[in-house]
């Protein structure tokens, strides 16, 4: 599972440090004139932090334009890989699937991996993914458990959003990144239920 986890997060950002005076406006402007290897280069700019400040959404953006528009299938598997585990954007499972398949299509092995895990996160999680999450950290154990208080809490069980919420909040297992204002929204949503929760009073979402 460590192999799989690393594939999720990390495959194919191979970006040569060699090219940090590169123009960034530059990367920008053929960008936006649909070079697809300006988008790409420019997305493994922000990924890796290479003179900007990091910012994941902006790279998934960029890996998602250049998927596209025709670009290598390792863009289509960083914009999967993001959709799956929340680098930058909210969790997708549907666009983390479509993504996925698109780079697989291409017989690029990594989207292929990305696609099973979609697959088995989709179709086999429960609360079973629950105990084996917090008992061992597996990555896949935990984005299933993360799915499944998800769909727990939209059909109003109280107690899933708690858990949800506390895991955007403190990420005690590490199954979601932090989120504050998605912690809040689930936490608002577990006090329809419940009298009381320890992060937040109640009586000030009523």
């Amino acid at each position: 599972m460590k192999k799989i986890l690393f594939i999720l997060l990390f495959s194919c950002i191979t970006f040569s440090w060699a090219d940090n005076q590169t123009n960034i406006e530059d990367l920008k402007k053929q960008c936006n004139n649909n070079q697809v290897d300006a988008c790409e280069k420019l997305a493994d700019i922000f990924y890796l932090a290479d003179s900007v400040p990091q910012d994941l959404k902006q790279a998934t953006t960029l890996y998602q334009k250049a998927c596209d528009n025709g670009g290598k299938p390792r863009n289509c598997q960083n914009v999967a890989a993001a959709y799956l585990t929340e680098e930058g954007v909210d969790r997708d499972l549907k666009k983390a699937f479509n993504y996925a398949k698109k780079g697989c299509d291409q017989k690029f092995e990594d989207a292929c991996r990305v696609l099973n895990a979609v697959k088995d996160i989709q179709n086999n999680h429960s609360k079973e993914d629950t105990h084996r999450c917090i008992m061992t950290k597996d990555k896949i154990s935990c984005l299933k458990h993360a799915v499944y208080l998800e769909e727990e809490c939209n059909k109003n069980q109280y107690g899933a959003c708690y858990m949800l919420g506390l895991e955007y909040d403190k990420n005690p297992v590490q199954a979601v990144r932090t989120n504050k204002e998605k912690a809040y929204q689930f936490y608002k949503k577990a006090c329809i239920g419940m009298k009381e929760i320890p992060e937040y009073n109640c009586k000030d979402f009523k």
